[in-house]
């Protein structure tokens, strides 16, 4: 997602990850494309709901990370703070009409978390939640990215209803 940003005309773009071997990978983006790729390992910490030394960007992308957290109303916010103008989301988005969080399974250890920071790939989220969170932390429009038949199936997301959003402030 870096890359293709950077190919529609960004002029940096950084990676957070909690994988320090993902450096790798951006190295070899960096020299390969001639682009402005960094990364950093880091990883959003639940505990202080904050990535440290998080810059702040016109466009903020989080992919798949709300499925690792038992906070997502937090890192919300945290992506609140650091996005100028826009971001583009996408995470497990329950239907209904219930302000929920939902974790499917027992919780488990997820890379250094201790209770209750140790959910993986089981965190979703109502819809009506999650844009009542995208809006009260100032965002004024939201859009949900429809499906594509190339991206993988819906089994490959877990069952969990992954969806994308751009919200704009």
């Amino acid at each position: 997602l870096l890359l293709r940003a950077l190919e529609a005309g960004c002029k940096t773009a950084i990676g957070y990850d909690m994988a320090k071997e993902h450096g790798k990978v951006f190295d070899l983006w960096k020299k390969v494309t001639g682009h402005d790729i960094n990364f950093i390992h880091e990883k959003y910490n639940s505990d202080t709901h904050s990535i440290p030394n998080c810059k702040s960007a016109d466009f903020v992308i989080a992919n798949a990370v709300i499925c690792h957290l038992s906070d997502p109303l937090y890192f919300i916010k945290f992506l609140s703070k650091i996005t100028n103008k826009v971001l583009l989301i996408s995470c497990g988005v329950e239907q209904g009409d219930n302000f929920t969080i939902n974790f499917h399974g027992k919780p488990k250890n997820y890379g250094h978390g201790e209770f209750p920071n140790v959910f993986t790939h089981h965190t979703t989220i109502s819809r009506p939640l999650f844009m009542y969170a995208l809006k009260e932390c100032g965002f004024k429009e939201v859009y949900e990215i429809e499906h594509d038949s190339s991206w993988p199936p819906d089994y490959w997301y877990y069952g969990q209803n992954n969806i994308g959003f751009i919200a704009k402030k």
